[in-house]
């Protein structure tokens, strides 16, 4: 059995889902776009140090815009708060990378600030897709 919330009823629930899936997307299609942005800022290019440019952009693109696909389904499939609860957590990983490398840069930014924020709440977004997701999972069984 599969349950289907509507749209104006689950939004106000995953707002933050939203926003940080679309931060996520934001952040990876302009490093898409700009393929030497890393190379050219001194605090972005500590990033390299882990992978090249590219990756992080596609990784940013992908669970972002995933993450989107499995909000915008909104529990009319059945695996949409477990492919959430995935992509809030893997957004959770990224913000926390882009953390430390921030952290081991000389040159102070916001990102020190943004990123263990965005982090958390992207855990407690993965903690309560799992709680969807487990629910789910027992009214089908």
């Amino acid at each position: 059995m599969t349950v289907h919330v509507r749209f104006s009823e689950s939004f106000p629930l995953r707002q933050c889902e939203w926003l940080l899936a679309t931060v996520m997307s934001g952040c990876g299609i302009m490093a898409v776009g700009y393929p030497d942005q890393f190379a050219r800022s001194q605090t972005l290019s500590a990033l390299l140090r882990y992978a090249d440019q590219p990756v992080w952009a596609w990784a940013m693109t992908v669970v972002g815009l995933v993450g989107w696909f499995a909000l915008a389904r909104n529990g009319g499939w059945k695996r949409s708060p477990a492919v959430r609860a995935g992509c809030a957590a893997a957004r959770g990983v990224i913000w926390l990378q882009l953390f430390m490398a921030l952290a081991k840069v000389d040159q102070p930014t916001w990102g020190l600030i943004f990123f263990p924020a965005f982090m958390t709440m992207e855990f407690i977004n993965a903690y309560r897709a799992a709680g969807d997701a487990k629910a789910v999972s027992n009214r089908t069984a």
